[in-house]
């Protein structure tokens, strides 16, 4: 007690009973100093992506690989089952020797949607929660709801796409699957001849390394070149947004360090990390397959 009145002799009390300045120092909290420069933190953002971004084809390839060691009795259905329930938290285990635990299903390929016998819809869909272990004990992970739509045909499609969940598998081909990846990332825009223009916003987090988005655009108004937003997140928390400059579009702009801290100007073009993503999915919709 007689330190407490000791330290509160020496200042005042706020109208809140907060101990207020002594001798005249700020009682705000002081502002983080940012641990990266601008042309630090773009580079950031271009390692964030390095392994690209997750993708429904990249899933469904292991998905489907994963449950063709199964049989009628572990998962059920047998080599050609493409849906997952085993509620039992145990598991079970197929003769083969792989192991399943979880619930999910999905697909992907073009349906009709209005009956006219022309396929109008391409669907990417995989919904699941649980775990897959091979014979030799590689381990698929999942948890989430991925999903892209286009409407349209292979030509012309208008494309919206939710990719949302987090999922690990080191044995993947696909990069971001094997570092382990928790997304909750959205698309939408449209593909005309081959040609994809986008607008992503949230974000995607792979290791330890988070980069988010917001109306991050390319093949738009900037051209081949990004518009809106991307940031990245140091290993304290705080977030670096690198603002694209659309008067120049140069793949450059203003960074900004915890929304108020300019730091100068850097560039970090990521659209080709995003557009290599894209390739699985191109090369499904170009092959029309059916929806299965």
């Amino acid at each position: 007690m007689v330190l407490l009145a000791a330290i509160v002799g020496c200042s005042d009390l706020d109208d809140d009973g907060f101990v207020a300045a002594v001798d005249g120092a700020s009682s705000a909290p002081r502002h983080p100093d940012a641990v990266y420069s601008a042309e630090e933190a773009a580079y950031q953002m271009k390692e964030a992506v390095r392994f690209g971004l997750p993708s429904v084809v990249d899933l469904w390839g292991v998905w489907s690989e994963f449950l063709s060691h199964g049989d009628s009795e572990c998962p059920g259905g047998g080599s050609e089952q493409t849906a997952l329930e085993v509620f039992d938290p145990m598991g079970c285990t197929a003769a083969s020797g792989y192991w399943y635990q979880g619930v999910g299903g999905g697909g992907i390929g073009w349906t009709d949607s209005d009956g006219d016998s022309r396929p109008d819809m391409y669907l990417e869909m995989l919904k699941a929660d649980g775990t897959m272990r091979s014979d030799d004990g590689a381990t698929f992970r999942f948890g989430g709801d991925m999903s892209l739509f286009a409407t349209g045909d292979m030509d012309y499609a208008v494309v919206s796409a939710a990719l949302l969940g987090s999922y690990e598998y080191l044995e993947a081909s696909a990069g971001w699957l094997t570092q382990g990846s928790s997304s909750a990332l959205y698309m939408e825009g449209t593909r005309e001849a081959g040609v994809w223009k986008l607008t992503l916003n949230g974000g995607i987090t792979v290791t330890d390394q988070a980069v988010g988005f917001r109306d991050y655009g390319f093949n738009g108004v900037c051209g081949a070149f990004p518009s809106g937003s991307a940031a990245v997140r140091d290993d304290v928390g705080y977030w670096y947004e690198l603002e694209y400059d659309e008067t120049t579009c140069d793949g450059c702009g203003e960074v900004v360090f915890d929304h108020n801290q300019s730091l100068g100007r850097a560039c970090a073009d990521l659209s080709s990390a995003v557009q290599f993503s894209l390739i699985p999915t191109d090369m499904a919709m170009s092959e029309g397959g059916q929806w299965q």
